[in-house]
């Protein structure tokens, strides 16, 4: 079953774009699809010269939009940009998937769990609940249209 999940998700992301204009072909990254409690995907880093990228969507559904923005967030994100918490600039791999050409087309759940997770990183790394007025759009709109801030 592993195997037939992540060729679905190979076939789901054969011919995206990332934001630079890069297309993504069969084969170009490890797709895995083992249980990780960690999160919804997670970026293991470069495996016998490739990117190696594990899916286990369980908090919004599986379409190939979401599927496309979750692996903008994991490779471009953090395996081409390295976003990371340890450099407190994982919130800026949110802005990736959400500056994709795929975020509108993602479903509500997916946008309320991304702007959420964004926002979290955002305020714990920066240490200011001041999003840059572009985000904060994303969150007024999809997280809480009656703009008062979740802390």
């Amino acid at each position: 079953m592993k195997f037939a999940k992540s060729k679905i998700f190979e076939t789901f992301l054969d011919g995206m774009s990332f934001n630079n204009g890069t297309k993504y072909n069969i084969g170009d990254a490890i797709i895995t699809t083992n249980s990780d409690a960690t999160g919804n995907a997670r970026y293991h880093g470069i495996e016998n010269g490739k990117h190696h990228v594990n899916f286990d969507i369980g908090e919004y559904e599986w379409t190939v939009e979401n599927i496309r923005a979750t692996f903008i967030h994991e490779l471009e994100g953090h395996g081409f940009n390295g976003y990371t918490d340890k450099l407190k600039n994982h919130y800026k791999a949110y802005f990736k998937t959400m500056d994709s050409k795929y975020w509108n087309r993602t479903t509500p759940a997916f946008k309320k769990n991304t702007v959420k997770s964004m926002y979290d990183y955002y305020f714990y790394e920066t240490k200011t609940n001041t999003l840059p007025p572009k985000y904060y759009n994303f969150y007024k709109n999809n997280i809480n249209n009656k703009n008062k801030w979740m802390r």
